[in-house]
């Protein structure tokens, strides 16, 4: 009996692309794909990595721009960052102009605890601002 949807295994690895750039005053993570459980490990290991190049004067900016899609891990991967940052000198701020992204962050309540951005300059320049205080 054939099935009529294919049963291979999907490539995590193509579902999800991050890139990472260090800047005077922010280490930028550019994510591009979906953002999910069988994703999120692959991003973690890069924001902890960036979050370790940023400390202790610098911001993280996180780009959820190109994310289609991001269940409760990566969320909760987010949320962390945040609290880690928060202990260690390093501001965590999120790009989410799109709805995909934007409304799950909304409707957790973290709207309400993340840095939120509609473009990477707004981000970026925000940390420039704060550094001159």
């Amino acid at each position: 009996m054939s099935s009529p949807f294919s049963l291979d295994p999907v490539d995590v690895s193509s579902l999800l692309e991050v890139r990472c750039r260090s800047l005077d005053t922010a280490v930028v993570v550019t994510v591009m794909g979906e953002l999910d459980m069988t994703s999120v490990s692959q991003l973690e290991h890069v924001l902890m990595s960036a979050m370790d190049e940023a400390r202790p004067c610098r911001d993280l900016v996180v780009d959820l721009t190109g994310t289609s899609y991001v269940d409760s891990s990566g969320l909760g991967l987010l949320s962390a960052c945040h609290q880690r940052g928060t202990g260690e000198g390093v501001r965590l701020r999120v790009v989410a102009p799109a709805r995909a992204v934007l409304r799950p962050i909304q409707l957790t309540g973290l709207d309400e605890t993340l840095l939120l951005y509609a473009d990477v300059f707004d981000a970026v320049d925000a940390g420039q601002e704060g550094s001159h205080r």
